[in-house]
């Protein structure tokens, strides 16, 4: 079995962690329709440290404290289930360049009370 170790990202696609109020399927408009499927759903407190041991590889305080960006992304994870909401990640290819522009932009997102905490 394959483990991937944090998002990877190149020319071909980009990662995202989005909050949001539940995992539905969602669409946004930016000046045309796109939906946001998520590959992931992260809701509660075990979600979010499977998730950070398998895409991040960090499995306990040590290797938070070695990763400080990792701890900052786990406790708004965190944050976020606490307040009942969801963490949805998703790949986007390079062909979705509409749902890319879409995740990028904050007002966008916003507008559908959507919060990207991850995004590269």
């Amino acid at each position: 079995m394959k483990i991937r170790q944090g998002f990877v990202s190149n020319s071909s696609s980009s990662s995202f962690l989005l909050v949001k109020d539940d995992h539905k399927d969602t669409c946004v408009t930016i000046p045309v329709k796109v939906n946001i499927n998520s590959d992931v759903v992260i809701e509660t407190e075990t979600d979010v440290d499977n998730y950070m041991e398998e895409w991040w590889d960090c499995r306990g305080d040590a290797d938070y404290n070695n990763n400080p960006f990792a701890k900052d992304l786990r406790d708004e994870m965190l944050s976020a289930i606490k307040n009942n909401k969801v963490i949805i990640g998703l790949e986007v290819d390079s062909r979705e360049e509409n749902l890319r522009e879409a995740l990028f932009n904050d007002d966008v997102l916003a507008n559908h009370n959507i919060k990207r905490i991850f995004g590269e």
